[in-house]
């Protein structure tokens, strides 16, 4: 290969942080790339293929999927900050959580960003998924498990449209109550856990 050729390739890889940069080696708030809002499969397609599995593959998911699941989740829509789930009275009363090998961080969709709220890995708590979303809401709140329950169909839809495993559960949802610190009042509600499949569905 001519070194032109290869001096550009590596230059390419270098300004792409979604291709080189393993989440593992992240210190901090992670940038998110934009949410790919284009494409896939049809729906009615994605809710015939639409599946849970228990047991799911360790390998690392890219932050641009990354960033589409959460988008999927809670991201936000439309210009006046409206989210991709329906929201009682638009109070957005949920709080999406990612479960990464690099910590645990806040989504925060307005930013399209991930703010770390604790350090270490945490996902031998939740199957050794790479990615798992903690749905948390006010405990006592009417509304609060239909917005967990919306968030985690969107996640569901999009994991059957891109070939990705997932699990919806409650069980681990105490798992971090004593490190995790949500709003008073407010509590995981549930565990939806991400990332290729590794044996049949169920």
């Amino acid at each position: 290969m001519k070194p032109l050729v290869i001096l550009a390739l590596a230059l390419a890889l270098s300004l792409c942080p979604t291709l080189t940069k393993p989440l593992s080696a992240a210190g901090g708030d992670i940038a998110l790339p934009p949410p790919g809002k284009t494409g896939g499969m049809p729906l009615m397609e994605a809710l015939s293929k639409r599946k849970s599995y228990r047991e799911l593959r360790p390998e690392t998911l890219t932050l641009q999927q990354i960033s589409d699941i959460l988008w999927a989740a809670f991201g936000v829509n439309r210009e006046d900050g409206k989210r991709t789930i329906p929201s009682s009275h638009g109070n957005n009363e949920l709080a999406v959580y990612a479960v990464l090998s690099s910590g645990v961080y806040l989504y925060d969709a307005p930013g399209n960003k991930l703010v770390k709220v604790l350090d270490g890995d945490r996902s031998a708590s939740f199957r050794g998924a790479p990615l798992t979303l903690l749905y948390a809401a006010p405990a006592n709140g009417p509304v609060g498990g239909f917005h967990a329950g919306s968030a985690y169909q969107n996640v569901a839809l999009y994991c059957a449209s891109s070939g990705l495993a997932n699990l919806v559960a409650t069980s681990g949802v105490a798992a971090l109550k004593d490190e995790l610190k949500p709003e008073n009042g407010w509590a995981v509600l549930v565990v939806h856990s991400i990332g290729h499949p590794a044996g049949k569905d169920f």
